[in-house]
């Protein structure tokens, strides 16, 4: 099954020059998934950290395959929980602690 909403990450405006970090990817299809990808396995088991701004079906996603391969991760989430919009709290709950059971940091 493909799901393909046709959406695009928000950026804010203070990050104008984006594309000029090394270490800064947005994730939004399969090609910088693959660029994410390799940069995991090229990182992994090192312990560096990583912030992942969104905490929605993909940044959750991508902290957990983070968390995997032994990056510390942060993430952060403008609402006051992970994957509001998708999930009742009493599901959220659940899964925000299993997050932090696994290493992860939230900034909610």
């Amino acid at each position: 099954m493909i799901l393909s909403c046709g959406s695009a990450p928000i950026i804010p405006k203070f990050c104008a020059n984006i594309q000029s970090f090394k270490d800064l990817f947005l994730c939004k299809n399969h090609s910088t998934a693959s660029l994410i990808q390799k940069y995991i396995a090229e990182n992994k088991d090192t312990g560096k950290k990583v912030a992942v701004i969104g905490g929605g079906y993909i940044g959750i996603e991508l902290a957990e395959s983070l968390l995997h391969h032994k990056f510390k991760v942060i993430v952060v989430e403008m609402e006051d929980r992970i994957m509001k919009r998708y999930f009742d709290k009493d599901f959220t709950d659940v899964a925000q602690q299993k997050l932090v059971e696994h290493g992860a940091e939230l900034v909610l």
